[in-house]
């Protein structure tokens, strides 16, 4: 079975919901492959950031063949808020493995994107989270 390998460079995200009442948001983010828990990969928190945060962080992925051609195997960053009485979700982005093979081959191999972060209620809001696959 041949396997490929997905390098996804986290670099930041902006205008965030913010979770907090009192202090600025401290937010990292987790990356992983949508349903397998052990693929889990987290960037540092982002202390400085705020609603802005900033990682440029990098996660590498083994992938089989089938995962790349067949639909439905989703790649999840997760945005959490820092926090003492613990984390508080700050939402989710998901994109297709397929997509980002096809966007980064219409590219030379990589390319800069940027998704829409999904709220705790669902909505769609305006806020990106940008991606850099290699």
């Amino acid at each position: 079975m041949q396997c490929r390998t997905l390098e996804i460079n986290l670099l930041s995200a902006y205008d965030l919901q913010d979770v907090r009442n009192i202090f600025s948001m401290k937010v990292y983010a987790t990356v992983s492959i949508a349903g397998i828990p052990r693929t889990e990969k987290r960037t540092p928190v982002d202390y400085h950031g705020g609603v802005n945060p900033a990682w440029n962080f990098t996660a590498k992925f083994t992938l089989a063949e089938l995962a790349v051609e067949q639909p439905g195997v989703k790649i999840a960053i997760k945005l959490f808020c820092k926090r003492t009485l613990g984390d508080r979700p700050v939402g989710e982005v998901q994109v297709e493995v397929t997509d980002l093979y096809e966007a980064v081959s219409k590219h030379g191999g990589s390319a800069i994107l940027s998704y829409p972060v999904v709220t705790k209620r669902r909505r769609r809001r305006s806020r990106s989270c940008l991606i850099r696959e290699c």
